[in-house]
């Protein structure tokens, strides 16, 4: 079976064969898995955004397939540091993350290593995955650069590291945003990278 050929055309596809597809992919995904997985790692990068139906239907079987997602995390990250655009892997590195449960812990420790990355994008994508609850209030090393990143060159950056801290009440009571950064987040989009 060709998966990425099958995931091409499901857009196309009325509501019955839509599903039978999906079926069929995630049922050879299961008997198959190795042909499988290699079949997700030839992938091009173009294609990438088809592999978030099968990610979503994979999801039903966590038990089997977090250990999966784990190294497809790792090995899109470093992909997406080879490459001029890596905005489109971090998006679908984003779709992956908010399927890990039992790795949470381990996704933390990977994705807390882009919080110093020196491309903006890689800070911004990482905080985006962090934000789904994944920093617990007594991770000190996270903390530490979610509060250094407060005073990013990025506004966004800025707003999303202030809007986890918030969230998990450590924020020091002179740290607050500046009205600038409150004033952009209410007229532009603070999750959208640009």
């Amino acid at each position: 079976m060709e998966v990425i050929n099958k995931l091409k055309v499901l857009d196309d596809l009325e509501d019955t064969e839509y599903e039978n597809t999906l079926e069929q992919i995630v049922a050879f995904a299961n008997s198959s898995t190795e042909n499988f997985i290699q079949q997700i790692q030839k992938t091009e990068l173009a294609d990438y955004h088809y592999l978030d139906n099968v990610y979503c239907e994979l999801y039903e079987n966590m038990k089997k397939w977090e250990g999966f997602f784990m190294s497809e995390i790792t090995r899109l990250l470093t992909i997406s540091k080879n490459t001029e655009y890596p905005e489109v892997i971090l998006k679908s590195i984003m779709d992956i993350s908010c399927y890990i449960e039992d790795a949470a812990d381990e996704l933390t420790n990977i994705i807390r290593k882009e919080l110093d990355n020196e491309n903006a994008i890689f800070r911004f994508y990482a905080l985006r995955i962090l934000q789904d609850d994944l920093v617990k209030r007594n991770d000190f090393q996270t903390m530490m650069k979610l509060k250094y990143l407060l005073n990013d060159s990025n506004w966004r950056i800025r707003f999303l590291a202030h809007g986890i801290l918030k969230s998990i009440d450590k924020l020091d009571y002179q740290q607050s945003l500046s009205w600038k950064d409150k004033i952009r987040a209410k007229f532009k989009d603070v999750y959208k990278y640009s």
